[in-house]
C-alpha cells in the first residue's frame, strides 16, 4: 500500500497540474485579448492615418478647384489623378471602418461631397468662395468626426491594451509566485520526506538489528535443541534412520548401525538397495515403499535375515517426513525367542498331559478295575494269577511312565535354565 506522504503528494501533484492548466487556459485568453486589443489599436491607427490623407487630399483639391486656378485646371488631367485619388482613399477607408455603421455614413456623405464638388465644377459651374468654404468647412467637419470617433476609439482600445497587459502582467507574477511557492512547498515536502525517510530508514535498522539479535538468539536455541535431539536420537535404544526419497541413508543412530551390521560411513550415502542386495523383494520394502508413496504411517514386524544366515526380529515405526522417512526399528529378537520358547513349553505341558491323560491314566484305570472286581468277590480262585500278572504288569508299565515323565519334566526344566 502507499503511505500517506506518497498520497499527499500525488495530490498536490494534481492540485499543481490543475492550477497550471487553469493558468495556461488565462494566460492564453489574456494573450489573445492582448492580441485583438494591438490589432485593433492598429486597424484605428491605420483608419486615422487614412482619414488625415483624406482630409489632405480634400484640402489639395479644393486648392486646386478654387476660382483663381480653375480656368487653366478643369478637365485637366492632374485634376482628374487628384479626384481618382482622393475616391481612392475614401474608398479604402470606408473598406477599414466597414463594421463601423456611423463612420460607413460619414463617409458616404463625405464621398458625396466630393462627388459635388468636382462634378460642379466640370459643368463649369461657377461657385463662390462661400459655398467653396461650405464645402470645405463639411469635409473638415465629417473628417474631425471621423477622426475623434477613432481617437476614441483608439483610446478605449488602447486602455483595454493596456488592461490586458497588466492583466498578462498579473497572470505572469502569479505563475511566477505559483511557481516560487511550488519550489518552496516541493522542497519543504521533500525535506520533511527525507526526514521522514531517515527516520524509517534508522527505525527499520533498528528493527532489523534487533530482528536479527532474536533470528539469532532463535538459531542458536534451536541449534542447542538440534544437538539436544541429536543426542537424544544418537543415544536412543531403537534404532532411528532418515532414508532420502531416492533411497539414500540420510542419518543412522549408534542402535541402528548394530542392528544394521554397518558403520556409520559405510551407510551415510549409501542406498538402502546397495547395502541390502534383494531387499525389493521384501515385506519390509513393500511397507517402506507404501508409506513413500501414499505418505501414511505404518507400524509391524519384520523378520531380517542377514547375509550370514542369521535372523532378528524388529518392530518397525515409519513415518513419512518431507526429506523421505523416518524409520524407527526396535530388536524384539529376545521377546520373540523367549515366546517362541514359551510356545514351545506349552506344546511339551500339553504333550506331558497328554500323556498322563492317556498312556498313565490307562493301567491306573485298569488297576481300579481289578480293585473293584475283588471288592465285590467276583473273582475266582483260579483267575487270580491271571488277575496278578495282569496288576504287576500294569504297576511295571504305570512305573516306567512315570520314570518318562520324571525324565521328561527335568529335561524342561534343563532347557528352561538354559533359556
Amino acid at each position: 500500500m502507499k503511505s500517506a506522504f506518497e498520497r499527499a503528494l500525488g495530490v498536490f501533484c494534481i492540485i499543481v497540474l490543475i492550477g497550471l492548466i487553469i493558468l495556461g487556459i488565462l494566460t492564453f485568453r489574456v494573450n489573445k485579448t492582448v492580441d485583438d486589443t494591438n490589432r485593433w489599436v492598429l486597424h484605428t491607427h491605420d483608419v486615422l492615418f487614412k482619414a488625415e490623407q483624406v482630409l489632405f487630399s480634400v484640402n489639395e483639391l479644393e486648392h486646386a478647384l478654387e476660382p483663381a486656378r480653375s480656368t487653366s485646371l478643369i478637365n485637366t488631367p492632374g485634376l482628374s489623378v487628384l479626384k481618382d485619388s482622393l475616391l481612392s482613399k475614401i474608398h479604402y477607408l470606408k473598406y477599414l471602418t466597414r463594421d463601423n455603421s456611423s463612420q460607413q455614413v460619414r463617409i458616404r456623405k463625405l464621398e458625396t461631397l466630393v462627388k459635388l464638388r468636382t462634378k460642379r465644377q466640370s459643368v463649369g459651374f461657377n461657385t463662390n468662395v462661400r459655398f467653396q468654404d461650405s464645402l470645405r468647412l463639411a469635409s473638415q467637419n465629417l473628417v474631425d468626426q471621423i477622426q475623434k470617433e477613432e481617437n476614441e476609439l483608439l483610446a478605449s482600445r488602447t486602455k483595454a491594451n493596456n488592461s490586458s497587459r497588466k492583466a498578462l502582467n498579473l497572470l505572469f507574477y502569479s505563475f511566477l509566485l505559483a511557481g516560487l511557492l511550488l519550489l518552496i512547498s516541493t522542497y519543504f515536502a521533500l525535506k520533511k520526506y527525507f526526514v521522514l525517510q531517515k527516520e524509517s530508514e534508522l527505525t527499520i535498522l533498528k528493527l532489523n538489528q534487533k530482528l536479527e539479535k532474536r533470528v539469532e538468539e532463535k538459531a542458536s536455541q534451536l541449534l542447542e535443541k538440534e544437538k539436544q535431539y541429536q543426542l537424544v536420537l544418537d543415544n536412543l535404544l531403537e534404532g532411528a534412520q532418515i532414508i532420502d526419497r531416492e533411497w539414500r541413508f540420510m542419518y543412522v543412530n549408534d542402535a541402528l548401525t548394530r542392528q544394521a551390521r554397518f558403520s556409520v560411513e559405510e551407510m551415510i550415502g549409501a542406498k538402502l538397495t546397495d547395502l541390502f542386495p534383494g531387499i525389493e523383494e521384501t515385506e519390509l520394502f513393500k511397507h517402506l515403499e507404501k508409506v513413500m508413496t501414499m505418505r501414511v504411517p505404518e507400524k509391524f514386524e519384520n523378520t531380517f535375515h542377514y547375509p550370514n544366515g542369521d535372523v532378528a526380529y524388529f518392530e518397525l515405526s515409519i513415518e513419512p517426513i518431507m526429506e523421505g522417512l523416518f524409520v524407527l526399528s526396535m530388536d524384539i529378537t529376545d521377546r520373540k525367542i523367549k515366546e517362541l520358547y514359551k510356545e514351545q513349553y506349552i506344546a511339551e505341558l500339553e504333550e506331558v498331559l497328554f500323556k498322563i491323560s492317556h498312556e498313565v491314566r490307562s493301567p491306573v484305570v485298569k488297576i481300579l478295575g481289578v480293585a473293584q472286581l475283588m471288592e465285590l468277590s467276583l473273582i475266582e480262585e483260579k483267575e487270580l494269577p491271571m488277575i496278578i500278572d495282569s496288576m504287576k504288569s500294569c504297576a511295571l508299565l504305570l512305573d516306567r511312565y512315570t520314570r518318562e515323565l520324571s525324565e521328561f519334566v527335568t529335561e524342561m526344566k534343563e532347557s528352561s535354565a538354559d533359556q
